[in-house]
């Protein structure tokens, strides 16, 4: 049905793709086989993928992670086989006729995601480089966040929380466009007057897995727990 991230140019060190199937698919490690990652050469990149099989909803989405060992720095897999993608490459990720599911039934036909490789990400997010605009007040238009680059946008949904001006939590749809660079929120009653506040989790992150807190390269043995949440202010206009 749709692959994440939806954007044409990825970070050469991506962490992962989220596939999302219409229906439950049969579980099998078969699968790392049956979804192939198409280099500049026109050939399949050697074994890009961690083997282990992430299904969630059903099992209709599936977290397709490229092996760590290829994408951190300093780590001998790397230095032996190379990073699954170069910067300013064109590659496709193919998701083959060969998956079943779970009745053993193949997909209807090959789905083709073509994308290029962007430079490497490895620096930790700079909240201040997002551009948050305010909604109108009395309406029920969206809060909308805007980023200099794609985010992860299941992380987006699970770690923002919009709060109005007595600290309640607002409820209301939360959606990441195409293209991963924006996240909006609409309420599900109009904006009220006041200051409110964007809780931005810990945990939120980019497609190369730097978060908030600190970028993805880090000493593991030195690892400093995760930073407390950050708060953007807006008041509908």
């Amino acid at each position: 049905v749709r692959i994440y991230p939806g954007a044409d140019t990825l970070p050469a060190n991506l962490l992962k793709f989220t596939i999302v199937f219409s229906g439950p698919m049969r579980q099998s490690r078969e699968i790392f086989d049956q979804i192939l990652l198409i280099g500049p050469d026109g050939k399949a990149v050697e074994d890009p993928w961690r083997r282990t099989e992430l299904w969630s909803d059903g099992d209709t989405r599936l977290n397709l992670w490229f092996h760590p060992g290829r994408v951190k720095l300093g780590v001998n897999l790397r230095e032996q086989l190379g990073p699954p993608l170069t910067p300013n490459a064109k590659y496709e990720l193919r998701i083959t006729q060969a998956m079943l599911d779970s009745s053993g039934n193949p997909l209807s036909k090959m789905y083709i995601k073509q994308f290029r490789a962007g430079e490497e990400r490895r620096g930790k997010i700079d909240v201040d480089s997002w551009k948050l605009e305010a909604p109108d007040q009395a309406t029920m238009k969206p809060l909308k966040l805007l980023f200099p680059f794609p985010m992860d946008p299941y992380l987006l949904n699970r770690e923002l929380v919009v709060l109005d001006s007595k600290g309640k939590k607002v409820v209301g749809k939360m959606e990441a466009p195409v293209g991963e660079k924006a996240w909006c929120f609409t309420p599900e009653n109009p904006w009220l007057s006041g200051e409110h506040q964007l809780q931005v989790g810990a945990e939120v992150a980019d497609l190369s897995g730097n978060t908030i807190s600190r970028p993805f390269e880090v000493d593991l043995e030195a690892l400093a727990p995760l930073g407390k949440p950050q708060v953007l202010r807006f008041s509908p206009r």
